[in-house]
């Protein structure tokens, strides 16, 4: 390692001009630095500042390295400056180890001397409560001016396996380096990011780069996935966040990383009420709602985990086989019910276990007598007295074009690791590991088996669910299309009609591509039955209050209206009705005559500003029940019409679209075409917080469908929140 040298006023870094201010995701100065100062650098390597300097100056990172200290004129051996303005300006990296009561003049000093990139570990800002975020919000204000940018605060720090790097306190690297590999590591939590590490490590894993963002102030995980999605030497991405405060910001990142065919693997925390409150005390960060987020980074072709072991699983299988083709699975078990199990946990991911074509299984029938050689493929307990019984069946289904991917359940007879080096052999000597398809073995063994076995090409797990999971989830990401943003005319900003004019509301709906039952609002009797005859023959009638959620639960709707009699008792029962919901309403009476549409099937469609990722756009199934049966699909709008298909798919009631048990198929189209034009309003849609059209009522195939009732409510009339 090269140490900087300099007299006794100054440590000096003269080789090279300093570089411009970072593009975004432009992040060279944090894991390619070549020179770096360590501010509250000590002698003592359980702080902090020592801890850092050690591993900066242990040999194994090239770059140079200067400890600043106020009255030390060494550090660990190293000449040390009093502070920053004693350093020339080649500095790249500015690593803050100080007490946070020093964090303020540190940055000040890297603005005044033109040092443009800081990792600030401190603590006690935007996490701590109202008065730390303000404090984090100065800091940051005042960097970005003096064109500094900021990894943190409360972050671990940056590591490059590549050029052993390491700008951390965290105490993973007091155990030594692993060789480098493909998976960039990004958490918000330092502890996920270091548990990652680990578990990554245990399995012979090894990192591209490892980044721990904190509370995010300047540099985000948005930022290091398009910092990753660039690198040459990154192949995956495993992401963990507690919050998302700019939500476009991400969704542009994993757009770019599936642009260059890296999957990124993210885990939400913070879905829950309690996880929120959690979350947003430890990082401070704005944590969205769990189903939104997931419909947001699906839509990119990201592929979201549910648990920390789920995102590493999916990871090693990108990283040391090849990509399914498809979802045709074959598994090959030495115990029945192992392979019963993984069929079952196919069947519940959507993937396909077919049966094996003739030959094959006359084939694998002489080999294995008294086995199975259906699919699953149970070669029983005879493996233990002869290897080739397990090792044959598996490379002969892997050379089976109609499978596209095997799961082997080896049970824990093969745990040892002579038995392992056998297996791996015999699979070597058969061409398994050049099959072209991923095969993932189950078993139990040691962190130094798994290394073995996902060196030698065969991702490996102890559970096998968790391996049919990882091939299910490869099979999505590879099948996602990424299609550009829909696009559409663009006029201009619409103002939805306030709440209180349901009328008008559809009527903008109308206007908007959407098909709406024709209505209009009466304001008198006489109107009514005006309103009646003209909308009819038959029509619905509905009471005007302004908020009301359900108009039918409070008596609030009358059908069936076909005569002038009719509409007139219509009239006086909701008038009364209306004054008995709002008794001290000083509102003129109004109803809504409404043509009374028949059809199959009843929808909800609704928008919702959410504060990270925009207006979101939902789709249910609609009715007095749709809180209850809670059966919604989400996209970020705006959606197009493949986009439409997909959610109308995944709903739990989809087959009553298709006419399930004998129900006359419904007007798909019409509620594509609905839900394209609804996505694109809520694009437009200005100074709304939320608005729902329930029901949308669809009608046979190719009688279309309408909107029937709608309400909205404006963000100037929702309740107070910090965006």
């Amino acid at each position: 390692m090269g140490v900087a040298q300099g007299g006794s006023q100054a440590v000096t870094l003269q080789d090279r001009a300093v570089s411009p201010p970072a593009t975004y995701g432009d992040l060279a100065a944090y894991f390619e630095p070549r020179s770096v100062a360590v501010v509250g650098a000590s002698e003592d390597t359980s702080k902090f500042g020592g801890r850092v300097l050690a591993y900066l100056s242990s040999g194994k990172w090239e770059g140079r390295v200067v400890p600043v200290h106020p009255r030390l004129q060494q550090v660990q051996g190293l000449r040390a400056a009093p502070d920053l303005a004693r350093i020339d300006i080649g500095v790249d990296l500015a690593v803050i180890a100080a007490p946070q009561a020093a964090v303020e003049e540190a940055l000040e000093q890297c603005v005044a001397t033109g040092v443009r990139a800081a990792v600030v570990f401190a603590s006690g800002y935007a996490e701590a409560g109202e008065a730390g975020r303000l404090q984090q919000q100065s800091l940051v204000t005042r960097a970005a001016l003096g064109r500094l940018r900021i990894l943190g605060p409360n972050c671990i720090g940056v590591v490059n396996a590549r050029n052993r790097f390491a700008a951390t306190f965290a105490t993973m690297w007091q155990d030594g380096w692993d060789q480098p590999g493909a998976i960039s590591v990004v958490s918000q939590s330092g502890a996920m990011a270091s548990y990652f590490f680990v578990m990554l490590r245990e399995r012979g894993l090894g990192i591209a780069t490892w980044c721990s963002t904190g509370n995010e102030g300047d540099v985000d995980v948005a930022e290091c996935i398009v910092y990753a999605a660039r690198d040459p030497g990154t192949r995956v991405v495993l992401a963990a966040l507690e919050g998302v405060a700019h939500g476009a910001r991400l969704i542009s990142a994993l757009h770019e990383a599936r642009a260059a065919g890296k999957p990124v693997i993210l885990l939400k925390v913070g879905r829950s009420q309690v996880g929120r409150a959690a979350a947003a005390s430890h990082t401070g960060a704005l944590a969205g709602e769990g189903r939104i987020f997931d419909a947001a980074v699906r839509q990119t072709g990201a592929i979201v985990a549910s648990t920390v072991t789920q995102a590493v699983d999916v990871a090693a299988a990108f990283v040391t086989s090849s990509l399914p083709r498809g979802r045709r699975l074959a598994i090959v078990s030495a115990s029945g019910g192992g392979g019963i199990m993984a069929a079952d946990r196919a069947e519940a991911d959507e993937l396909l276990v077919p049966e094996l074509d003739a030959p094959l299984r006359r084939s694998l029938d002489a080999l294995l007598p008294g086995g199975n050689s259906r699919n699953p493929v149970d070669v029983t307990a005879m493996v233990l007295t002869d290897m080739e019984l397990m090792v044959t069946p598996i490379a002969q289904v892997a050379a089976s074009p109609d499978i596209d991917a095997v799961v082997v359940f080896l049970t824990s007879a093969f745990r040892s690791e002579a038995m392992l080096d056998k297996l791996i052999g015999r699979l070597h000597a058969h061409g398994v590991h050049r099959c072209g398809k991923p095969v993932m073995l189950t078993t139990t063994t040691s962190p130094q088996g798994f290394a073995r076995l996902h060196a030698a090409g065969f991702p490996s797990y102890t559970d096998p669910a968790h391996a049919v999971d990882a091939v299910a989830m490869m099979c999505g990401w590879r099948e996602h299309a990424v299609a550009s943003r829909p696009d559409f005319e663009r006029p201009g900003p619409v103002a939805l009609p306030c709440a209180r004019d349901e009328a008008a509301l559809l009527a903008l709906f109308g206007e908007h591509g959407i098909p709406v039952a024709p209505c209009a609002l009466a304001t008198s009797q006489a109107q009514a039955v005006a309103l009646a005859e003209q909308l009819g023959p038959v029509v619905a009638m509905k009471v005007s209050v302004p908020g009301l959620a359900h108009k039918s639960d409070v008596g609030g709707v009358m059908l069936g209206i076909g005569d002038e009699r009719q509409a007139r008792d219509a009239w006086d029962a909701l008038v009364s009705r209306q004054q008995s919901i709002s008794p001290d309403s000083t509102t003129p009476p109004a109803v809504i005559v409404q043509r009374q549409m028949r059809g199959v099937v009843e929808l909800m469609l609704g928008m919702r500003r959410d504060p990270s990722f925009g207006m979101v756009i939902m789709v249910g199934m609609g009715g007095k029940w749709v809180e209850i049966l809670d059966d919604v699909a989400i996209r970020i709008a705006p959606v197009d019409a493949n986009e439409a298909r997909a959610m109308l798919h995944e709903l739990r009631a989809a087959p009553l679209l298709a006419g399930a048990r004998g129900q006359p198929c419904v007007d798909v189209e019409a509620a594509v075409r609905a839900i394209v034009a609804f996505s694109q309003l809520a694009v437009l849609a200005h100074g709304v917080m939320t608005a729902e059209i329930n029901p949308f009522i669809l009608g046979r195939e190719g009688e279309g469908g309408w909107a029937v009732d709608a309400k909205l409510v404006s963000m100037d009339d929702a309740p107070a929140r910090r965006e």
